[in-house]
Protein backbone atom coordinates (compact mmCIF):
# COMPACT_ATOMS: atom_id res chain seq x y z
CA UNK A 1 0.00 0.00 0.00
CA UNK A 2 1.75 3.22 -1.01
CA UNK A 3 0.52 6.19 0.88
CA UNK A 4 0.86 10.38 -0.12
CA UNK A 5 3.32 12.56 2.13
CA UNK A 6 0.78 14.77 2.73
CA UNK A 7 -1.54 11.71 4.20
CA UNK A 8 0.91 11.18 6.64
CA UNK A 9 1.89 14.92 7.05
CA UNK A 10 -1.85 14.93 8.13
CA UNK A 11 -1.58 12.69 11.51
CA UNK A 12 0.30 14.99 12.95
CA UNK A 13 -1.51 17.89 15.54
CA UNK A 14 0.65 20.73 15.16
CA UNK A 15 4.13 19.76 16.50
CA UNK A 16 6.95 22.12 17.64
CA UNK A 17 9.73 19.56 16.92
CA UNK A 18 9.61 15.97 14.88
CA UNK A 19 12.27 13.55 14.36
CA UNK A 20 12.68 12.04 10.59
CA UNK A 21 14.07 8.54 11.62
CA UNK A 22 15.85 7.31 8.07
CA UNK A 23 15.31 10.97 6.30
CA UNK A 24 16.52 9.12 2.97
CA UNK A 25 15.75 13.01 0.29
CA UNK A 26 14.25 14.68 2.62
CA UNK A 27 11.21 15.19 1.16
CA UNK A 28 8.87 14.17 4.66
CA UNK A 29 10.76 16.56 6.23
CA UNK A 30 10.03 19.25 3.68
CA UNK A 31 6.07 18.74 3.69
CA UNK A 32 6.52 18.45 7.37
CA UNK A 33 8.07 22.03 7.49
CA UNK A 34 5.71 23.40 4.80
CA UNK A 35 2.30 22.79 7.34
CA UNK A 36 3.43 23.37 10.78
CA UNK A 37 7.23 25.18 10.51
CA UNK A 38 8.82 22.78 13.00
CA UNK A 39 12.05 22.28 14.29
CA UNK A 40 13.28 19.31 12.60
CA UNK A 41 15.99 16.97 13.35
CA UNK A 42 16.37 14.43 9.87
CA UNK A 43 18.55 11.02 10.79
CA UNK A 44 20.12 9.62 8.35
CA UNK A 45 23.11 7.17 8.50
CA UNK A 46 23.57 7.00 4.27
CA UNK A 47 26.05 9.66 3.44
CA UNK A 48 25.25 10.45 0.26
CA UNK A 49 21.35 10.46 1.33
CA UNK A 50 22.90 12.74 4.55
CA UNK A 51 24.51 14.86 2.20
CA UNK A 52 21.56 15.61 0.24
CA UNK A 53 19.42 16.49 3.32
CA UNK A 54 22.31 18.59 4.18
CA UNK A 55 22.46 20.65 1.13
CA UNK A 56 18.87 20.58 0.73
CA UNK A 57 18.05 22.11 4.34
CA UNK A 58 21.27 24.18 4.33
CA UNK A 59 19.76 27.68 4.50
CA UNK A 60 17.01 26.44 6.81
CA UNK A 61 18.06 26.88 10.68
CA UNK A 62 14.64 24.99 11.66
CA UNK A 63 15.81 21.29 10.46
CA UNK A 64 19.04 19.90 11.29
CA UNK A 65 20.59 16.98 9.68
CA UNK A 66 22.54 14.08 11.47
CA UNK A 67 23.98 11.20 9.82
CA UNK A 68 23.45 8.39 12.34
CA UNK A 69 21.19 5.11 12.63
CA UNK A 70 19.24 5.54 15.84
CA UNK A 71 18.67 2.42 17.67
CA UNK A 72 17.12 1.03 21.01
CA UNK A 73 20.20 -0.33 23.04
CA UNK A 74 23.55 1.28 23.27
CA UNK A 75 24.96 -1.97 22.58
CA UNK A 76 25.38 -1.17 19.03
CA UNK A 77 28.07 1.24 18.54
CA UNK A 78 28.55 1.00 14.45
CA UNK A 79 25.78 -1.29 12.39
CA UNK A 80 26.06 -1.83 8.34
CA UNK A 81 23.27 -0.71 6.18
CA UNK A 82 22.83 -2.20 3.03
CA UNK A 83 21.71 0.25 0.38
CA UNK A 84 19.15 -0.51 -2.75
CA UNK A 85 17.96 1.55 -5.38
CA UNK A 86 14.72 2.69 -3.10
CA UNK A 87 15.91 3.01 0.72
CA UNK A 88 17.96 0.77 2.62
CA UNK A 89 17.59 -1.75 5.49
CA UNK A 90 20.59 -2.95 7.89
CA UNK A 91 18.53 -6.50 7.10
CA UNK A 92 20.07 -8.02 3.61
CA UNK A 93 17.20 -9.77 2.53
CA UNK A 94 14.97 -6.61 2.68
CA UNK A 95 17.32 -4.44 0.90
CA UNK A 96 18.50 -7.28 -1.44
CA UNK A 97 21.69 -6.06 -2.00
CA UNK A 98 25.15 -6.47 -1.01
CA UNK A 99 26.13 -2.78 -1.75
CA UNK A 100 26.46 -1.75 2.17
CA UNK A 101 27.71 1.26 4.25
CA UNK A 102 29.16 1.18 7.76
CA UNK A 103 27.46 3.98 10.01
CA UNK A 104 27.36 4.96 13.41
CA UNK A 105 24.25 4.78 15.89
CA UNK A 106 22.98 6.92 18.27
CA UNK A 107 20.44 6.15 21.06
CA UNK A 108 17.19 7.22 20.23
CA UNK A 109 16.42 8.22 23.72
CA UNK A 110 18.63 10.55 23.38
CA UNK A 111 16.62 12.77 21.19
CA UNK A 112 13.13 11.49 23.10
CA UNK A 113 11.28 14.66 24.82
CA UNK A 114 7.73 15.47 25.27
CA UNK A 115 7.88 18.09 22.42
CA UNK A 116 8.39 15.84 19.86
CA UNK A 117 5.80 14.57 17.30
Amino acid sequence: MKVKLSTLVELHDNPKMALDVGGYLGDYSDELYKKFGCKITVFEPLSEYAEICRNRFANNLDIKVIQKALVGTDSLKDVIIYKAKIGSSMFQGLAKSDDTELVSTDLLSKFMTDDID
